[in-house]
């Protein structure tokens, strides 16, 4: 499975004793990067990456995702303190990424004089992390799962196959992502109502208020988002046509570069409505 020769790799140097003191795992899918990270934290804190990690005191753990920055600088002091056992921790940052410059900057400083036994484990799109935090960590790249697997795991969990072929369309190589479209109502519901926005406005119509799926909360809207982005790159590989009007490749491009631009916009804490309010007149402008 993707992912698992890293892992492996990964585990041999840790148990020689060979580790760095910050690593960034990429994968666009969280859920993998996630499983590795508790299999690390459990490595270094318990001596063995198949023991449940659970609340451990060593295990400290960080969501990015609207993280205040006195918190961060709280933790980030307390490190100075020795780990509750084998002088060993794991800090877990999630979604480094979601952090705005100020805070990435806060983290920085700890990771430039690291503390004696911890190791940051960050995860996140590497494009929105700072490049002086990047050069600071050894990065982990973990490869997406094959569509045909991801098809064929669909097919035998009793998805149909139209639902499957909407799913991999849409779910960018990501298996848990691809699930949650067939198996989670409020997760599919988004996708539909995202499609249906950015076909609105290709056609050249206003949308002057979002459906409740994609408005909800930052996570929601950003999830839209990364659909619609999906919904793009297949105009922009002909794996499926906008009814009755044809795009070139720099328009598709542009209008990827508009909702790339509206998914940093949310990342930052802008307005949801705002943002996509700008990305209607962008895209409408393009087309």
């Amino acid at each position: 499975m993707a992912g698992d020769q890293t892992k492996a790799s990964l585990i041999r140097g840790i148990k020689s004793g060979y580790y760095s003191h910050a690593y960034i795992i990429s994968c666009a899918d969280e859920i993998k990067a996630h499983e590795l990270v508790v299999s690390i934290a459990a490595l270094i804190c318990l001596g063995d990456e198949t023991r449940n990690i659970g609340d451990n005191p060593d295990f400290i753990t960080l969501d990015c995702d609207g993280l205040p920055i006195d918190k961060l600088r709280e933790v980030m002091n307390e490190l100075c303190f020795r780990p509750f056992s084998d002088n060993k921790r794991v800090v877990y940052l999630k979604g480094v990424h979601l952090l705005d410059e100020k805070k990435q900057n806060a983290l920085l400083k700890t990771l430039e004089e690291p503390p004696d036994g911890t190791v940051f484990m960050l995860t996140g799109t590497e494009a929105g992390i700072l490049p002086t935090i990047r050069s600071r960590c050894t990065r982990l790249r973990i490869a997406l799962d094959a569509d045909d697997d991801i098809f064929g795991a669909l097919l035998r969990s009793g998805v149909s196959e139209a639902d499957a072929e909407r799913a991999l369309m849409y779910c960018g190589g990501i298996e848990s992502r691809a699930n949650a479209i067939c198996f989670d109502e409020t997760v599919s519901s988004i996708l539909s109502d995202s499609v249906s926005y950015i076909e609105t406005v290709l056609g050249g119509r206003a949308v002057f208020s979002l459906p409740k799926t994609i408005s909800a909360d930052r996570a929601s809207a950003r999830l839209s988002l990364e659909f619609m982005l999906e919904y793009m790159g297949n105009l922009l590989s002909a794996k499926t046509t906008f009814p009755n009007k044809v795009f070139t490749g720099r328009q598709i491009s542009d209008i990827i570069n508009q909702i790339a631009v509206t998914l940093m916009r949310i990342q930052q804490n802008d307005s949801i409505q705002q943002a996509f309010d700008c990305l209607a007149a962008s895209v409408l402008e393009i087309v």
